[in-house]
């Protein structure tokens, strides 16, 4: 199990590619995952934003497997097309979370900050089974401790170098600029979660091919893993039961969902099956991160909320399911909390589409007034 606890303010591994200060600008958003790459802008005018260039384009079955670039000239084609299409040049990407690992430390905290990345490269290989020659880090300081103690709390994010310069050599390939690659979970608390919330709350991105299951508490993202299991076997079951062409799976999905469903009993029990799964791995990383205690032994806060997002969300029926299943209060998030309200700006983009841009939009919020 991997974990993470990305920066508070900069982008995860900004300080590896570091751009010029006149390049710290608003910048699009660009989502990758196994099957597609989306990409999503946030225009700001005065003390407003709004909704400016997206889109998403297929990735070819193969070209990415589970976060690794497999066929990069595929790949490449696809950034390609996609900077052609929106007119595309400077950056904000994710990179996979399936690669990051992450661990927690304690430093004294009269350790001057030069002397901090020094110590952390001294103990990756304690933490990481990957050898510092071969690592990309980032550190955060998350805070003091209580007074007394005299510690800094710090948290290490690590990627394998090679699974970043892959993704760098691809965009560069592509004509298109990086200012800063970020880990997906990072980006998606920044678009669908208040300031200042302090409570403990799980964020489960629910995609096509597997879901990202994050932890945020006291206004820090402290957990996150992937799973590889998504709402594909949903949309392929009702396809088939009901004989529907593929477009038309979506809006099934949306305005049946699973209680709809009950008069077909073997796709009802195909699709309850598939959202046990979900439920039982969402259950199993609240249990851990319920039971589990910080690096000075102290107990979690107890996961308040279960927010959903990712274009899976949008089975109708489902945030019930695992509210009555789970006993937790489980909703579907609204994506453009910290972009703009409704009141001054109506999104072309419809909420069952927004909910698969959740990860692009907090991609695109970091180069904006948000942060």
């Amino acid at each position: 199990m991997k974990h993470i606890v990305p920066g508070k303010k900069r982008g995860v591994f900004e300080r590896i590619f570091p751009p010029p200060k006149f390049l710290r600008m608003p910048a699009v958003g660009v989502d990758i995952s196994d099957s597609s790459v989306k990409c999503i802008e946030i225009v700001e005018q005065g003390n407003t934003k709004r909704l400016g260039r997206f889109g998403e384009l297929p990735i070819p079955d193969g070209a990415i497997s589970r976060g690794m670039i497999q066929n990069s000239a595929a790949l490449i084609k696809v950034l390609a097309d996609l900077r052609a299409t929106h007119h595309l040049n400077f950056i904000r990407a994710s990179l996979p979370e399936e690669h990051v690992y992450v661990f927690q430390t304690l430093m004294p905290d009269d350790t001057p900050h030069e002397q901090i990345r020094t110590t952390l490269e001294f103990q990756l290989e304690e933490h990481v089974p990957i050898a510092p020659r071969d690592a990309v880090f980032d550190y955060e300081v998350m805070q003091h401790r209580e007074a007394g103690q005299g510690h800094l709390y710090i948290d290490v994010s690590v990627y394998p170098k090679g699974v970043v310069q892959s993704y760098l050599d691809a965009f560069r390939a592509a004509k298109l600029t990086p200012l800063s690659f970020e880990v997906e979970a990072h980006a998606v608390a920044r678009a669908v979660l208040p300031r200042g919330d302090t409570g403990a709350v799980m964020l489960v991105d629910f995609g096509r091919l597997r879901t990202g299951i994050a932890v945020v508490s006291n206004g820090f993202l402290e957990f996150t893993t992937t799973v590889p299991l998504g709402g594909q076997p949903i949309s392929t079951a009702i396809i088939e039961y009901l004989k529907i062409p593929p477009g038309e799976v979506d809006k099934i999905k949306n305005e049946r969902g699973i209680l709809g469903m009950r008069e077909h009993k073997e796709l009802y029990s195909a699709l309850v099956n598939t959202v046990s799964l979900l439920r039982d791995e969402i259950n199993k990383h609240v249990i851990y991160w319920n039971t589990h205690k910080d690096t000075d032994g102290n107990a979690n806060s107890r996961i308040e909320k279960i927010l959903l997002c990712g274009g899976g969300a949008n089975l109708a029926g489902l945030p019930e399911y695992l509210s009555g299943t789970m006993r937790i209060p489980t909703e579907v998030v609204n994506v453009w909390r910290n972009a703009f309200s409704f009141e001054e700006v109506i999104p072309e983009l419809t909420h069952a589409e927004s909910l698969s841009y959740a990860t692009a939009i907090g991609l695109a919020l970091q180069g904006t007034n948000h942060d």
